[in-house]
């Protein structure tokens, strides 16, 4: 028996690159139409809708002031 969680779209971009796939840009969207016309599969719908989502998170923290922000915020 062998089981896994993995998905191809979870790593698309390497995926599309492994498999020859035409790949001409890094966007998300270009992405999974990549690997959905190279797969003939269709990307999970919980993926899809990230695509329309809004960005919830934008700030970026050096590793050297994790601690810092994480305890002092």
């Amino acid at each position: 028996v062998v089981a896994s969680t993995a998905s191809p779209y979870k790593f698309g971009q390497d995926v599309c690159k492994a498999i020859g796939a035409d790949l001409t840009s890094d966007a998300p969207a270009d992405i999974i139409s990549c690997l959905e016309n190279a797969s003939g599969t269709k990307a999970p719908a919980p993926l899809v809708r990230t695509l329309t989502m809004p960005v919830r998170f934008t700030k970026v923290i050096d590793a050297d002031k994790m601690a810092d922000f994480v305890f002092n915020g």
